[in-house]
C-alpha cells in the first residue's frame, strides 16, 4: 500500500509537469481546443505549435520545472526510504 502511494505521488507529480506545459504551448501557439476546424488550419495551427517547440523561451520554463519536479521525485524517494 506505500509503495503505490510513493508511486502514485511521483506520477502526480510529473502528470502536473506534463499538464502545465501541454497548456502553457497550446496558449502560447494561441490554440482553442474544442473549435471545428478544416485541414489548413489545423496544418497552420500544427505549424505554431512546432515553431515554439524550437524556441529558447520555452524550453526554458521547462527545464526549471523539470528540474523541480525531479527534485521532488528525489525528496519523495528519501522520505520512503527513511520510513
Amino acid at each position: 500500500m506505500f509503495a503505490l502511494l510513493i508511486q502514485l505521488s511521483i506520477t502526480c507529480v510529473w502528470a502536473a509537469t506534463i499538464g502545465v506545459h501541454a497548456r502553457r504551448l497550446l496558449r502560447l501557439a494561441h490554440i482553442e481546443i474544442g473549435a471545428g476546424q478544416c485541414n489548413g488550419m489545423l496544418r497552420h495551427q500544427l505549424d505554431r505549435i512546432w515553431w515554439w517547440l524550437g524556441r529558447a523561451e520555452f524550453w526554458g520554463d521547462v527545464q526549471r520545472d523539470c528540474l523541480q519536479s525531479l527534485q521532488l521525485t528525489l525528496l519523495i524517494f528519501l522520505l520512503a526510504t527513511i520510513v
